[in-house]
């Protein structure tokens, strides 16, 4: 046992030294290497689980999951120039250095939190959870896209406020300022964060109810829902614990108690990781469904 838990975290461990003893590489590239670390090691708890492992049965499974993990959080990074809500620091000098850390760091997302998704669905934690059965209709349906349409568009509008004299006739948007000020723009995460949850579940229940949250809940059943919750809190404690301690790293500008904060991360922030991931899952499937992918076991 002891081999196992020393081989599968290798990598965190040498993170954590290298942290230690302030080694530069480790000090930038902190977050990626023990990221991966960890993938490898939930990787690894799941194939003793189900003998079946994504990285290494399913590799192309994973590459796509790795490459779409990129671009889907390079959206989110678009997303925050309207919200302003975090920031890097120390960043290195070097585009090339730098370009490899944003790939390597942004491409650990997505598989982080489905291995770990996966874990709590193979642990049976949830299984026997049963609630009042939802029932799913068409105007149900197409009342949570539509309000998934409202909150995404919500921070956009706001940010664009402060630039109504770029319009062809700015009095024709006097108003806006006044109803959705470029101030409050900070306050708006939860709506970016809920936004795309709203938006894909109801598309994936029409598509491939395999995969949607809705579609859980007209069984009675919560088990990947609630999977998904307490993977996005322990992946959000685990990324805020890495990037703490590393140089290279980034903060948060979250207006409500900021000074509040475990690591970088004011409390209230971390309401959104439970989000983040439900989200992400859901992107991802969209995608996987569009693409037809059937290159393995699925999560789910």
């Amino acid at each position: 046992m002891f081999g196992f838990v020393l081989s599968k975290t290798l990598l965190i461990i040498l993170v954590e030294l290298g942290l230690a003893l302030k080694l530069k590489f480790f000090l930038i590239f902190a977050t990626p290497v023990a990221w991966s670390g960890y993938i490898l090691f939930v990787d690894y708890v799941n194939f003793k689980i189900t003998k079946k492992s994504t990285i290494f049965h399913s590799p192309l499974k994973f590459i796509t999951m790795f490459f779409l993990s990129i671009i889907m959080w390079w959206m989110f990074e678009w997303f925050n120039i309207f919200i302003s809500n975090w920031k890097y620091f120390n960043l290195t000098k070097s585009l090339t250095i730098r370009y490899i850390g944003y790939f390597w760091s942004f491409g650990t997302i997505l598989p982080a939190l489905l291995f770990t998704a996966e874990l709590f669905k193979n642990l049976k934690i949830f299984s026997q959870i049963k609630v009042f059965r939802l029932k799913v209709t068409d105007k149900l349906l197409a009342i949570l896209f539509l309000i998934g349409l409202i909150f995404l568009f919500i921070p956009i509008i706001a940010f664009s406020s402060r630039f109504i004299n770029l319009a062809a006739d700015s009095k024709l948007f006097f108003w806006l300022p006044s109803i959705m000020p470029f101030s409050i723009r900070k306050y708006l995460a939860a709506f970016l964060w809920l936004s795309f949850i709203f938006i894909f579940d109801p598309i994936l229940y029409l598509l491939n109810k395999n995969y949607s949250i809705l579609a859980e809940f007209e069984k009675g059943k919560m088990e990947k829902f609630l999977s998904l919750i307490i993977t996005g809190f322990l992946c959000g404690f685990l990324w805020e614990f890495w990037n703490f301690w590393a140089q290279t790293k980034w903060k948060y500008f979250v207006p409500i108690l900021p000074e509040l904060k475990i690591f970088e991360m004011p409390i209230l922030g971390y309401f959104g990781f439970p989000a983040f991931a439900i989200e992400m899952y859901l992107i991802y499937h969209f995608i996987r469904t569009l693409i037809d992918c059937r290159d393995g076991a699925k999560l789910y």
